[in-house]
């Protein structure tokens, strides 16, 4: 019996070690992250940041927490109808955060100020309370995103279903978000929205310095 104590007490010890190796191991990868402008969104970040009042978040910029206390606004698009002229559309969180549970990247455009960050961090907001899984976000304005290996880690050692955001995807600071995306294609436990601007992604060319073909294969991956 005590051997079988002894032995317990051995897995117990390792089982913390473990978990003790894990925490140093996000709190590495969480910094070579913010130096990539990303930041790790979870249950974590929502009890230690308070949401701004409404005018302050609108004025600075919403974040995902402004939104979780009711500071999002509804967007809409306006569609062509033949019969009754056109008529404006909520977008639908909900589904889009469904279309994302299944895998499918998507590429949100529009012009500017037409809510597009606003709508991803509303997206950010539901798959969290949703405890879908961990979140990566990129605001507009961030760091380069020099170094995709960085973000490719974090992903593979990342729990739950991955859901990776940025804003102005078709920017040079970020093209290398696609090399990522592209990484991680027959992956269905990793999911990417990107948004960005009309002009700057008809202008966009996300693999500059890659060959080609992959070229190609990446610019059909996004269209899809």
């Amino acid at each position: 019996l005590e051997a079988v104590h002894d032995l317990e007490q051995d897995i117990e010890t390792v089982q913390s070690d473990i978990q003790e190796a894990r925490v140093d191991l996000k709190r590495l990868l969480d910094r070579d992250l913010r130096n990539q402008g990303f930041k790790r969104i979870d249950e974590t970040y929502y009890r230690l940041n308070d949401p701004k009042p409404l005018s302050d978040a609108w004025r600075i910029g919403i974040r995902p927490v402004d939104v979780s206390a009711g500071h999002g606004i509804d967007r809409y698009v306006t569609t062509q109808q033949t019969d009754i002229g056109s008529e404006s559309t909520k977008l639908d969180v909900s589904a889009i955060v469904e279309r994302l549970e299944s895998g499918d990247p998507h590429l949100l455009l529009g012009r500017p100020g037409a809510g597009k960050s606003t709508f991803c961090r509303m997206v950010i907001d539901q798959w969290e309370a949703k405890s879908r899984g961990t979140i990566f976000f990129r605001k507009s304005g961030s760091a380069n995103l020099d170094s995709p290996g960085t973000l490719i880690d974090a992903i593979r050692n990342a729990e739950g279903h991955v859901l990776v955001v940025v804003d102005d995807a078709a920017r040079p600071e970020s093209r290398q978000i696609y090399e990522v995306a592209y990484e991680f294609r027959n992956d269905t436990e990793v999911s990417f929205l990107l948004n960005a601007r009309y002009n700057e992604y008809a202008d966009f060319e996300p693999t500059i310095a890659r060959e080609t073909d992959l070229s190609r294969e990446l610019n059909a991956y996004m269209e899809n």
